[in-house]
């Protein structure tokens, strides 16, 4: 099995990592921590950080399956992206939605307008375009 982690500002998730590591069945694939005396705390404890940004891990690693079931696999164009101001939900099995801080419910996001092309967006960045609205980093955080 294949796991990255992505935040050990609490150290539950250390004990978790060090399990992880020991364990045959289990390969970690990344790690990552915004906050630089968390990174530190957690490097202290043997966390090895193979990413630099959120981006760059999720990007990664989001696209792990079972190679039996491949794209086949209902869950495998599922995403949920954890943040402290809210959780996104998106995936062609549902609509996406959102559950921000100070809600008392998701809110769907399938009717929400976007005032531009997230296509020109994406191959824009591709290319190396600067300035675009939907970049990588824009939408994950």
């Amino acid at each position: 099995m294949n796991i990255a982690f992505a935040g050990f500002k609490h150290n539950h998730i250390i004990v978790v990592y060090k399990e992880a590591a020991l364990s045959s069945d289990i390969n970690i694939v990344g790690a990552w921590e915004k906050e630089e005396k968390y990174r530190n705390a957690a490097r202290e404890e043997g966390v090895k950080f193979t990413y630099e940004t959120y981006e760059e891990l999720l990007a990664d690693v989001s696209y792990a399956a079972p190679d039996s079931q491949g794209y086949s696999t209902p869950l495998y164009w599922t995403f949920d992206i954890w943040g402290t101001k809210g959780v996104l939900r998106f995936s062609d099995q549902c609509e996406a939605m959102a559950y921000l801080n100070g809600e008392t419910e998701g809110i769907s996001l399938a009717d929400t307008p976007l005032p531009h092309s997230e296509l020109a967006d994406f191959l824009a960045e591709i290319r190396g375009e600067k300035e675009v609205l939907l970049d990588t980093k824009n939408v994950l955080y």
